[in-house]
């Protein structure tokens, strides 16, 4: 691992771990279903962080320049799946006990609503790392996502 990689890896590591909506889904995905089924949600995560991380590394800060709403409306969509979200596990709690299963759309959704992955895509991941290197570091984030 490059010494240029490992302050980036450190960050990421920090913002996964720290609580938001996606890891709350999967932490009740595994209390309700246990560690191996709740695997499958994994590739459901993972693409969805490729999906905003990788456009908003390379296009992002261009992006933001001509459209300086943008950032404001990325940000409005994700507090209301949020809320929505929140409400909709909120009254399955009331109602039912066993509540549904934790659905692979679920945390795909919120996963791509999720401001990390906005941090990530404008903050941390170098756009200006050529060929390789950005490869690298795209790479190491995937591995750190699963």
């Amino acid at each position: 691992m490059s010494l240029t990689i490992l302050p980036f890896l450190l960050a990421v590591w920090a913002l996964l771990l720290t609580p938001g909506p996606t890891n709350i889904l999967l932490g009740i995905s595994g209390m309700r279903s246990g560690f191996g089924p709740s695997l499958r949600l994994l590739p459901a995560e993972l693409g969805a962080y490729l999906l905003v991380v990788t456009p908003l590394s390379l296009a992002g800060p261009a992006l933001a320049s001509v459209s300086p709403f943008l950032p404001r409306f990325v940000k409005l969509a994700a507090a209301l799946w949020v809320l929505h979200l929140a409400i909709r596990l909120w009254r399955n709690r009331a109602t039912q006990p066993s509540a549904r299963q934790v659905s692979v759309r679920d945390v795909f959704v919120t996963t791509l609503l999720n401001p990390k992955g906005i941090a990530i895509g404008l903050v941390l991941l170098p756009a200006s790392a050529t060929g390789g290197l950005y490869a690298a570091y795209l790479a190491s984030f995937a591995f750190s996502v699963v």
